[in-house]
C-alpha cells in the first residue's frame, strides 16, 4: 500500500466501540448495506508514537483534556526502504480530531532520525519538526493490529474501522511486526471507530441505539501506558 502525497490534514468527529465479536456480527448484519469497503479494506497497521523521556503527552491525555496530541509514525505492514511511511500529528479538541500527516521515504533508522529528516519547505512538515524540536519526543512504544475499514455508499467522507489483534513493545523501537511483540489483555475482540464530518447516518444511530452500543474513550497508546509503564 502506498501513496504518493506528501502531506494531508482531516479535520472530524471521532468517536470509538469496544465490541465483542457477538456484538461487531450484530452490527454488520444491519449496516453492511449502507457500506463500502475502503480501496485498501484490509491491512495491518504499524505505529510508533513519540513521547518525552518521561511519557508526559499520553500521561497529560489520559487526564482528559479539552485539547490533546499525540505524535506518532505510521507504516502499513512491515516498512520497505524508499517506501512511503506516514508521520502524523493528532490534535483532538473535545471530539473533534485534526489530523496532519506527511509522507516519507523509509530509509533505515527512520524511526530515530525522523526529526532531522523532515523537509523546511512544507507546512506540516515544518510544525512537526517543530514539535520534535520543542518538546524533545523520542519513540516510546509500537504496536500493531489488523484493520477492516469501510466508508458510506453515499457519502465518501463517512468512514468506519474495525481494529483486532492488537501486539504491542516497549523496546527495539522501530516499524517492523517483532516476536517481542505482546498482546493487550484490556483490548476488546474489537475496536470500532467512527469518523464522521457531522451528524451520524440515520442507519447507524438506529443500529447503535438498538443494540444499546456507546462510546468508549478507549486509547490504545493509554491503555499499554497503564498496563506497562506505570509499573
Amino acid at each position: 500500500m502506498n501513496k504518493t502525497v506528501s502531506q494531508e490534514s482531516f479535520l472530524r468527529v471521532e468517536e470509538k466501540f469496544a465490541l465483542t465479536n457477538a456484538q461487531f456480527e450484530q452490527l454488520m448484519d444491519r449496516i453492511k448495506q449502507y457500506l463500502v469497503p475502503d480501496q485498501y479494506p484490509r491491512y495491518t497497521l504499524h505505529s510508533l508514537y513519540f513521547d518525552t523521556q518521561e511519557f508526559h503527552d499520553i500521561a497529560k491525555s489520559l487526564d482528559h483534556p479539552m485539547f490533546k496530541e499525540k505524535i506518532r509514525m505510521r507504516s502499513y505492514g512491515n516498512p520497505t526502504l524508499g517506501g512511503n511511511v506516514f508521520l502524523e500529528s493528532k490534535k483532538k479538541f473535545k471530539k473533534v480530531g485534526q489530523k496532519r500527516r506527511y509522507a516519507l521515504a523509509y530509509q533505515a533508522n527512520l524511526e530515530q532520525t525522523v526529526g532531522q529528516a523532515l523537509p523546511t519547505h512544507e507546512q506540516i512538515a515544518e510544525e512537526l519538526r517543530y514539535t520534535f524540536t520543542r518538546h524533545h519526543i523520542q519513540p516510546k512504544v509500537f504496536i500493531r493490529y489488523q484493520r477492516e475499514a469501510y466508508s458510506a455508499k453515499d457519502d465518501a467522507s463517512f468512514r468506519i474501522t474495525f481494529d483486532r489483534d492488537l501486539g504491542y513493545r516497549l523496546d527495539e523501537l522501530n516499524l517492523f511486526a517483532s516476536d517481542l511483540d505482546a498482546p493487550l489483555d484490556q483490548f476488546p475482540d474489537v475496536l470500532m471507530e467512527v469518523k464522521v464530518l457531522d451528524a451520524y447516518p440515520y442507519w447507524l444511530a438506529h443500529a447503535l441505539s438498538t443494540l444499546h452500543l456507546y462510546p468508549t474513550s478507549f486509547s490504545k497508546y493509554g491503555a499499554i501506558y497503564k498496563a506497562a509503564c506505570t509499573r
